[in-house]
């Protein structure tokens, strides 16, 4: 029979409490009068006798039983009683202090369970509204087993999440997942800013064994430089320094500069012819030699070519147009280190190409270290030395340009 109703009255004081299918059949007790009752399929509670003993059955003929005697003192002695009458009243008092065990522990009980019948109506109306269309069935095995839980029968079994609990999970992953994503974004970028891999490439193509051919006193020198951008520093100048082994090596961060700025050194120096020594730009050239076979010290040939009135820049005073036109420093070194050096004896390809096309942009960094091997010519052979190091990598794109990064400078640091 498929009960209606959602409520029902205590058949003893009309109370009413909720109908729930965990308190069909049980005998229970009204909480308001303390009578007990039992809720039927039906939704119908029905009144439940209280358990009191039959009396026991009397003969047909009772005799009156005497009156106590007197004994001496005038007290009242004992007399046999039947086994009929007062074993009665003894049964009574003892049936009376079970009833109220009884009665309280069907009050608690039924409190009890109405109670978590009470808390799990709750929760499957929620979870009903979060999950409209769920079926009866699913239902009615929730409350068989919160049934069985509340009797203690129900042994424990494997955890199932419930709606809830999978929105939990599923919370829970998408934020570890989150989680997970942002630390993998900050180590990329991480090794983004400092990837230094095709710099160190270059240390390394530097680095390498020189071949056979070459590998012999009197050309290994010579090879190793000629891996660099300049094989002299200057005209009739020496090469980089021949480091053979660059343990250690710390890279700067790489600053990028536009192109023009080689155009602006060479700008700077068309009118002008090296003179060396000094090691100077001069506008006048013959004037200049005379200049210097007479006075051969630097700082006095500068001295006598400005009383001269002969225009005289040096590799600082180009550095110096250069950075007050708005160049940095490390570019501006750059700038000067490529027109001013030569990539083969009297030569320098790279500041003929300028003049044509300059590359778009300047890519430069700076290195150094403490423990470099330094090949060391002796007259008769090579010795190697440890000595600190210092040097600019650079990279010039465009087009027609390598586009590769090579050595530029490279000497012995200051200890």
């Amino acid at each position: 029979m498929v009960m209606s109703a959602t409520t029902f009255p205590c058949p003893h004081c009309a109370a009413t409490y909720p109908l729930k299918p965990v308190l069909i059949g049980k005998v229970v007790r009204c909480t308001t009068c303390k009578q007990p009752f039992q809720l039927g399929p039906d939704g119908v509670a029905v009144k439940v006798a209280t358990a009191t003993p039959a009396p026991a059955p009397s003969p047909a003929a009772s005799p009156t039983p005497p009156p106590p005697a007197v004994v001496a003192g005038g007290a009242p002695g004992r007399v046999p009683t039947p086994a009929g009458g007062p074993k009665r009243n003894t049964e009574r008092i003892i049936l009376s202090g079970q009833q109220k065990e009884q009665r309280k522990a069907m009050a608690a009980s039924l409190s009890t369970a109405m109670g978590d019948a009470l808390r799990a109506e709750a929760a499957a109306e929620a979870e009903s509204v979060a999950q409209p269309g769920k079926p009866a069935t699913e239902k009615r095995t929730r409350s068989a087993r919160m049934s069985a839980a509340e009797t203690g029968k129900r042994k424990p079994g494997p955890a199932v999440l419930t709606g809830e609990g999978e929105r939990e999970a599923a919370n829970l992953r998408v934020w570890i997942g989150g989680a997970l994503a942002v630390v993998a974004m900050v180590v990329l970028l991480g090794w983004l800013l400092t990837y230094d891999g095709p710099r160190r490439q270059a240390l390394e193509a530097f680095l390498a064994v020189v071949p056979a051919a070459d590998n012999t006193y009197g050309r290994r020198i010579e090879a190793i430089q000629a891996r660099a951008w300049l094989t002299a520093d200057a005209p009739g100048g020496s090469g980089v320094a021949p480091f053979i082994d660059l343990p250690r090596a710390s890279l700067t961060r790489v600053q990028t500069a536009p192109g023009t700025a080689l155009l602006d050194a060479a700008d700077k120096i068309k009118e002008l012819s090296w003179l060396s020594p000094p090691g100077v730009w001069i506008n006048l050239p013959g004037e200049g030699r005379k200049l210097a076979a007479s006075v051969p010290a630097r700082d006095a040939f500068l001295r006598e070519a400005a009383k001269a009135k002969l225009i005289v820049l040096d590799a600082n005073g180009l550095r110096r147009h250069l950075t007050s036109n708005g160049r940095d420093e490390l570019t501006a070194r750059v700038a000067v280190a490529l027109v001013q050096g030569e990539t083969a004896p009297g030569t320098n390809a790279w500041l003929a190409r300028v003049t044509q096309k300059p590359p778009d942009r300047i890519e430069s960094c700076e290195f150094s270290g403490d423990h470099g091997l330094l090949l060391v010519d002796t007259g008769s052979g090579y010795q190697t030395h440890e000595r600190p190091y210092k040097g600019i990598l650079v990279r010039l794109v465009g087009e027609g340009w390598p586009g590769e990064w090579r050595v530029l400078t490279l000497e012995v640091a200051a200890p």
